[in-house]
Order: structure tokens, then sequence, then C-alpha cells
């Protein structure tokens, strides 16, 4: 055993024997032992401040880290309803699909770190991710079951037996009509010479375009511009991210009126051809899923007694004691010293954001385009939907009407082009080129050429009648915006682009004969007179220009 030694005696003895010596200790000085009660000091506000800072900087690498491991979902439906079921927005201002999948990540990534309900939380969105699964399961066996994959139709209600038949009769008339008169044209050498002319002279005319007026058309970016009933009017209608619409004096280039009504942004907007002595209607589509009728003011009589119908009004309400002050001192923020309008009617149906509107030759009803992958056709004077027609797998986008009035034209994004026959409801052709989304289409005058442009770059001419692409036309730097035909011969295609330029080329073999460019920022609308003497565009920089022969050429 070494060295060890073993001892024997009494535990008791051992303690006291400890005691004896700490006592001895403490006498010699060698241990302090404080029998007095200790005061503990609070820490100054800098340090306390320094600590919550240490704090929330390891809360934040702690979130961070969590987030990194956690899964969410993809869809932006069941991310929505997560975010939903958490008592949060489903969706902030200007936030887009990835956005919200990453709001959401940070906040299950917060809930695990701080929340001590976090069991009850994960239950509530296993609960929800169940049910979502069985949602999809079961449309999936209906879809699988009940989808049919040919043709199908559907029985058309009174309401649209009687819009075919009009649209029927409309369109035939007219096609006759200008049928007839191309027959005239083409066998007589004088009218084919005259039409030749008259086309050279247009051509010269594009040539020398220049700005000749430009004006701020809102406080946030412009959507859309048109020249108010067919081109002719001495009007002009825009649409911006702010929601308001504005009708303006063609000569003067002011304002006129404001167009209250719309909740989100205007998208579109259109003006329905002229007609004696009827009124001036204009439609806008908007991102609030819905589409508002318009009655404005074409004339100066008109001007002025809707100025003087505002100050009677504002005259009211001053001595009435006004509206509410927050309201009113919106309004003159965004329109000071304009006339408002409200609108005289709102087509809703729509799921999801509107995406074109065009107003149909017939002038009783309006076609609307729409993310919820349809397009319908509304009574105007029932402002009630007449026929919801499907077709594309992808959001609709462009929308267009021929000008006899007996086809349609929808574009998905996607770049599947459809066109429909009004009359009897079917789908007559699939026009496939584009690589990507078509975002406009416009129908020439002589019936059967049809220009379509896209997030590709390019812009596209298609005959009808040969039922394929005949030009394409790789001229912008991205996407194309708006493409229009002039309204005197057809024969000069207008495009517009986000790279902040309009160009002017000839149809028969694609020469440019103008490239129109002044804008700081993306086109988002073009627009072409009846007369074809005047062009506007529009632009994210928040003005629109008016385009025209330089007086010096």
């Amino acid at each position: 055993m070494g060295d060890d030694q073993v001892y024997f005696g009494s535990l008791e003895h051992s303690i006291n024997d400890g005691g004896a010596r700490l006592d001895n200790a403490i006498l010699s000085g060698n241990v302090n032992i404080s029998t007095v009660e200790s005061e503990t000091l609070e820490l100054a506000q800098a340090s306390v401040e320094e600590q919550e800072r240490h704090a929330e900087t390891l809360r934040e690498l702690e979130v961070k880290r969590r987030e990194r491991s956690l899964t969410v979902p993809t869809d932006d439906g069941e991310v929505k309803l997560q975010l939903r079921a958490l008592g949060h927005p489903i969706c902030l201002f200007g936030e887009r699909e990835a956005d919200r999948r990453n709001r959401l990540r940070t906040l299950l990534a917060r809930i695990e770190v701080d929340s001590d309900e976090h069991a009850k939380i994960k239950e509530l969105l296993g609960n929800l991710e169940n049910s979502s699964k069985r949602m999809r399961r079961d449309s999936t066996s209906v879809v699988g079951k009940k989808l049919r994959k040919d043709t199908f139709y559907t029985v058309a209600g009174k309401s649209l037996v009687k819009a075919r038949r009009a649209i029927a009769d409309f369109s035939w008339k007219h096609t006759t009509t200008r049928l007839k008169q191309q027959r005239q044209t083409q066998q007589d050498p004088d009218k084919l010479l005259e039409q030749e002319e008259r086309i050279l002279d247009l051509e010269d005319q594009f040539k020398t375009m220049t700005v000749y007026a430009s004006q701020v058309g809102d406080r946030r970016p412009l959507s859309c511009c048109e020249f108010g009933g067919g081109g002719d009017q001495n009007i002009i209608g825009t649409g911006s991210f702010s929601g308001v619409g504005a009708i303006w004096e063609r000569e003067s280039c002011s304002k006129v009126c404001a167009l209250h009504g719309h909740e989100d942004r205007i998208v579109d907007l259109c003006f329905r051809d002229d007609r004696a002595g009827e009124n001036t209607l204009m439609v806008t589509a908007s991102a609030d899923e819905t589409a508002k009728l318009w009655k404005v003011p074409s004339s100066k009589e008109e001007f002025e007694t809707l100025k003087a119908n505002s100050v009677k009004s504002m005259e009211c309400e001053e001595q009435g004691g006004g509206e509410d002050p927050a309201s009113e001192q919106a309004n003159n923020e965004k329109d000071p010293e304009v006339p408002r309008v409200d609108p005289i009617g709102t087509f809703k149906g729509h799921a999801q954001r509107l995406s074109q509107i065009s107003w149909h030759p017939i002038g009783n009803y309006v076609g609307t385009s729409s993310y919820d992958h349809t397009w319908r056709l509304w009574d105007v004077e029932t402002t009630t939907e007449i026929l919801l027609q499907e077709g594309h797998s992808y959001p609709v986008y462009a929308f267009a009407f021929h000008g006899d009035g007996s086809l349609a034209l929808s574009g998905d994004l996607r770049g599947v082009t459809r066109l429909w026959d009004l009359r009897s409801g079917k789908s007559i052709d699939t026009l496939r080129g584009h690589v990507t989304q078509t975002l406009c289409a416009d129908f020439s005058i002589d019936g059967y050429h049809v220009a379509t442009g896209s997030g590709d770059h390019t812009a596209r001419v298609w005959d009808l009648r040969q039922r394929r692409c005949l030009h394409v036309i790789p001229g912008h730097a991205s996407l194309v915006s708006q493409t229009r035909f002039d309204k005197v011969t057809g024969c000069t295609l207008a495009t517009s682009s986000f790279d902040g330029t309009c160009k002017l080329w000839t149809t028969s073999n694609l020469k440019l004969l103008s490239t129109l460019e002044a804008h700081d920022n993306k086109i988002m609308d073009m627009a072409i007179s009846k007369t074809a003497d005047t062009i506007m565009t529009c632009s994210y920089d928040r003005t629109w220009k008016f385009w025209g022969v330089s007086a010096y050429a």
C-alpha cells in the first residue's frame, strides 16, 4: 500500500478539528468572512442598453440561422393562407411572390425564436398544410375524372344569343362594304394610283415627325393613353398608377377633368367611336379587378358646363360644412382645381386584375382580358357579363376586336394568341410564334392583317388569310408595349417599347421610317389619331407627348 496511511476515529472529532482550524485562520487574518448583508448596485443605463443591443444581435443571428433551415411553400396561394393564419397581411404594397415567401420564412423563424406558443402555431400550420394537400388531391382526382381535353361548348343565355345576332348583322354589313370598296380600288387604276400616292405622302409625313407638345400627366407614372371618340375629337384620355384617370383638351393640352373611382392603378382605357347626338363614353380597366364606364365631356361647351357645375358644388360644400377635411385635402393633392367626374357604371366579375379593355365596334359591348385566364364580354347598357370565355392556360393580356366586329383576339403570357369568332363562339385559329408573353395586338383597317407585340422584344405581322406570320420585327431592345396600324391606309405600323422609343415601319417591306425618342423612361402606351397626323405616347416618366410633322420639314 506504499506510504498511504489509514486513520481511525469518529466523524464528530474530524468536524470539530476542522472548525478549530478555521477559527484559528480567521483569528490570524488569513481568512476574511463578512457577516454583513451585501449590497447589489444596478447597472448604468448605457450598460443596460448595450446588453439589450447585444441580446438583439444574438436574436437576429439566431433568426437568420433558423431561416436557412426552414422550408416554406412555393405556391403563392399557400403562402397567403399561412400568412392569414398567422394574422399577418397576405400582401404588402409593391410586394411580389418571392418577397412574400421570404417574409413568411422570416416570420416563422421569429416565431420559433421568440414565441412561447411555437407548438400551437406549428400545429395550426400543419393542419393548414394537410387541408391544402387534401384540396389539391381532391382537385386532381376531379380533374382526372371530369376534365374534358377536347373542345366543348356551353349553353348560351338569351342575352348572349341576342348579342351574337346583333354582332353578326353588324359584321356582315361592314365586311360587305369593306370588300366592295377594296374591289373597286383594285379594279380602278385611278383609285389605285390615288391610294399609292396617299401611302407615300403618309410615309413622308411620318419621316419628319418630332415632339411638339409635352405634359406631366400625373404625380405617378402613366400607364395608358388614347385619342377620344375614334381619334377626331378634341379630347384625349390618360390613366396612371395612382388609379386616377384624366381627360385633356387636345389643342391646349390642359386637363379638363379627373376620373376618380378605381382603388388601384388603371391599366387600360378606350373611347367609344363617335355617334351623332350621343354622349362620349369611355371605359377604363384597373388592377382592382373592375372596369368602369364614364360619361366624359368632349366639346368646349361641355368643358365650361362641367367647370361651372364643379364651382357650384364646391360653393355648396363650403356653405354646408363640406366633406371630411382629410378626404378633401387628399383630392386636392391629387387634382387641384380640376373638376371631378365619377363613373356611371362598374363591370364586376373577374377574379384577378384586368389587363386590357376594348370597345366593340358596334358600340354596345365591351371586352376585357384578365389574369384569371379568361376574357369576358359585357353589355354596356346593363353593365352585366354576357360571355365568360375560357381557353387559355395562362393569364390573358392582349385583347382586341376586329374592325368589322366579327373577330376577337386574345393573347396570354405564354405567347399563345387565339382568334375567336364572336358570331359562333368558336376559336378559329391559334397564332404561335412569340417566345414569351403576348402583350398587345391591333387589327389593320384592311381586315386581314394583325400585329402583335411581345416580351421577346419583337413585333409580328400576321396574315389572317394565309394563317401565318408574314414579318418579324426585331427592332427594340426591350419588350414591345404597344402596336398600332394607322387608320388611313393601314400600311404603316407603329411600335412602342420599354426601351424608351417609338418606331414607325412600313408593313410591306419593314422599312424603318422614323424613331421617336424623347422620353426619359420606358413608354407604357401609344396611340395614333384617326387622321394619322398625330401620335401620342405616355411614359413611366409621368409625361405624355404629342408627335407631329415638323414645321421645318
